[in-house]
């Protein structure tokens, strides 16, 4: 989801509704400070580079 627009209460709204149980990893990231966004893009490059190698180990790409 893209929050380009949205104010900060409607952000940190959707962001503290992940559900810590389904989601531990994302929910792990929350928070409001520069480092927190930056954990929150390394996970999603972590998250890539590994979707990205599992589809190369079976020949899907």
């Amino acid at each position: 989801m893209i929050f380009d627009g949205y104010d900060r209460e409607t952000v940190a709204t959707f962001r503290h509704s992940i559900n810590r149980e389904d989601l531990p990893l994302v929910a792990s990231t929350i928070g409001t400070t520069p480092d927190d966004r930056e954990a929150e893009f390394q996970l999603g490059v972590k998250c890539l580079v590994q979707g990205i190698s599992a589809e190369l180990e079976h020949g899907q790409i």
